[in-house]
């Protein structure tokens, strides 16, 4: 999977939170959520910028996407216990994130979703992951589509977007 498609399913799962929090009122950390799970959703491949790491190595596996949940759960609680993201953009109608236990966990349901979005996407080809590597160098792959098949990727994306769209329609008209 290419980069656009990548930042579909990362749109795509992100979609179901996207409600909750615009239907709560919760625009900022929308917004900021949404940036989360892209960056996220994209940074697996810097394993091929990286010299001394493969290409759908360890940065591939669901242990990566654990450690990248560890990150962004360690940085918000961070963030929020400096103000630098008030409670008030947490705390929304019917919905109050600011506490910090639960700041942590939006972070790492955050890094989760996007890491998993990315392996997702990989493994709809044929090179496939090995999601549990080290413990198993056993590859996955669903052999849908390539990773360049321009079609696969931009419907990826049109799907990714058409649902983050109607997340937020809906999260707006039911706010």
């Amino acid at each position: 999977m290419y980069k656009w498609g990548h930042v579909g399913l990362g749109c795509l799962v992100y979609s179901p939170l996207c409600f909750v929090l615009v239907s709560s009122e919760l625009y900022v950390a929308f917004a900021l959520c949404g940036v989360t799970v892209q960056f996220w959703a994209l940074c697996p491949d810097i394993d091929r910028r990286l010299a001394f790491l493969d290409h759908r190595g360890y940065t591939h596996t669901l242990f990566a996407a654990v450690l990248a949940g560890l990150v962004t759960a360690v940085v918000a609680v961070a963030l929020h216990a400096v103000d630098v993201v008030p409670a008030t953009v947490l705390a929304g109608r019917g919905l109050d994130l600011s506490a910090p236990e639960l700041v942590g966990g939006l972070g790492f349901l955050l890094g989760v979703l996007g890491v998993t979005s990315h392996l997702l996407g990989d493994l709809l080809t044929p090179m496939g992951i090995a999601p549990v590597a080290p413990v198993s160098n056993a590859t996955l792959s669903l052999e849908l589509c390539k990773a360049r098949n321009r079609v696969a990727n931009a419907a990826f994306l049109a799907v990714g977007l058409c649902a983050l769209g109607v997340a937020l329609v809906l999260g707006v008209l039911s706010a």
